[in-house]
């Protein structure tokens, strides 16, 4: 007999049981109704030549943990106050629109304003940006978030004031992967969430979004968690809180608010932090901007190039200036002496000192008493002389190079001193300091930061002849 028959034969027999099923399936059917909750596709309307209006406040306050002397030597850290406030207003083309946060974003900016305030200590700082240099360039691979300028290079304290945490180019990203239901979180890869809060490489974190709420035409978004990663060599770590609102008609993230607690340990690249920064962030979509029209930016170069990323620095004296790599970092800067270090990936590579005479101070001496004047400063850390040569440079510049090997506390060390002297009888004395370990990361480095220094025709100051500096001595 068939399935039917079977169940009409034997009802008789179970009746109730029978009852009780058909009520059982009926309850079952009104709760998977009444459970079924509505997911919301949170997607980003973003597309590329769409321009937005970027308003960003940035307040910063807590210690910064100051050290003297080298990375395997550092002295007890004191404190310092520390405050900061920027206010940024920019409009922003996009250029690229990933599909995926594994490839690359880039976008064009024009800012209006570009202006803080720092205090730290006694001492006051107002940095600001040029009007030539407000033109900036953006590209986010994450964890790495690239900014410069198409119209040449930025100073340090340019790149500062426009690379804050909480990048607009980013928020996108943070949107979930598929539908939601309020209540629901997801979490977001390492690497976005390290460039979100500007760190260059990410550690595993916990960070994660929930859904609060849809009302109104506005979804209401929290973030909370840690990450952990490292900034120019010094290990961090995050705690983050930050809420966003996506506007469900415009299909964009309109506000976005970052509360960051920030433990950052001292090291040889820079001073620590205790500190707790708020960045708040409106966008507005779909404005106008002739800075950013395609007559604006024809024939400017728009991508990240090698030049492009460079800095800018000029000597405090005002007698000489250079481009270089912004992975060195200006640590310390005299009227007779500049000192930067180097960090790659998170690891401490080089120390290089600067020091300069102006016109008629610098004597004209031969490779082989160069060489004799890095021995006596060296002293009992000279082991041997590696290579020295002499070249003259595009800018006819004479330039000595000596590499010398020795010691210094119990370290293999490697340091490669520069001379460069032009016709007028102004000269630099560069010193690269560099652990026998980290040679091969180094490689090359040197050149190409003393091909870029020039003389400035600035007056600059009368002071003693620049020598050779005791390696020692700049640990």
């Amino acid at each position: 007999m068939g399935r039917t028959s079977f169940g009409i034969k034997n009802m008789k027999h179970r009746p109730v049981c029978y009852v009780l099923a058909i009520i059982s399936l009926n309850v079952a059917c009104v709760a998977t109704a009444a459970d079924k909750v509505q997911a919301y596709a949170l997607k980003s309307k973003r597309s590329p030549q769409v321009v937005d209006r970027v308003e960003a406040i940035l307040e910063v306050s807590g210690p910064l943990k100051v050290t003297e002397g080298h990375a395997k030597n550092q002295k007890k850290a004191t404190s310092v106050d520390m405050k900061a406030v920027a206010t940024l207003a920019y409009t922003e083309k996009s250029l690229k629109v990933p599909t995926s946060v594994d490839l690359p974003a880039q976008a064009i900016r024009y800012y209006e304003k570009a202006d803080a305030s720092i205090h730290v200590g006694d001492d006051a700082f107002k940095p600001t940006l040029r009007d030539e240099r407000r033109l900036i360039g953006v590209e986010v691979r994450s964890p790495k978030v690239v900014m410069f300028c198409p119209k040449g290079p930025l100073t340090r304290e340019e790149l500062d004031l426009v690379d804050l945490l909480g990048n607009s180019l980013i928020f996108d990203m943070l949107l979930p992967p598929h539908a939601v239901a309020v209540g629901e979180s997801w979490k977001h890869p390492d690497k976005l969430l390290a460039a979100l809060v500007g760190m260059n490489t990410g550690e595993p974190s916990d960070a994660q979004s929930v859904l609060q709420s849809v009302a109104d035409g506005v979804a209401q978004i929290e973030m909370a968690g840690y990450v952990a990663g490292s900034v120019n060599g010094l290990s961090s770590t995050i705690q983050l809180k930050a809420k966003y609102r996506f506007d469900t008609k415009a299909e964009r993230i309109t506000w976005f608010a970052l509360l960051v607690k920030e433990n950052r340990e001292p090291g040889p690249i820079g001073p620590g932090l205790d500190v707790v920064a708020r960045v708040q962030v409106r966008v507005t979509p779909g404005v106008e901007c002739s800075q950013l029209s395609k007559t604006a930016l024809e024939g400017l170069p728009l991508e990240p190039s090698a030049p492009l990323q460079q800095l800018t620095y000029a000597s405090a004296d005002g007698g000489w200036e250079m481009t270089y790599d912004r992975r060195w970092i200006v640590i310390s800067e005299k009227k007779d002496l500049t000192i930067l270090r180097m960090a790659d990936r998170g690891a401490y590579l080089a120390q290089c000192n600067l020091s300069s005479s102006g016109p008629g101070e610098g004597k004209q001496v031969t490779l082989a008493e160069f060489q004799d004047d890095i021995r006596r400063a060296l002293a009992k850390n000279f082991r041997q002389f590696v290579k020295a040569s002499q070249t003259v440079t595009e800018a006819e510049y004479q330039v000595y190079r000596v590499a010398v090997q020795g010691e210094a506390s119990g370290v293999p060390i490697e340091w490669i001193y520069y001379r460069v002297a032009d016709k007028r009888g102004r000269q630099v004395v560069v010193l690269f300091t560099v652990e026998a370990n980290m040679g091969e990361k180094f490689e090359g480095s040197d050149i190409e930061l003393v091909r870029a220094i020039r003389f400035s025709d600035a007056k600059v100051a009368t002071k003693p002849q620049a020598k050779p500096q005791a390696g020692a001595q700049s640990k």
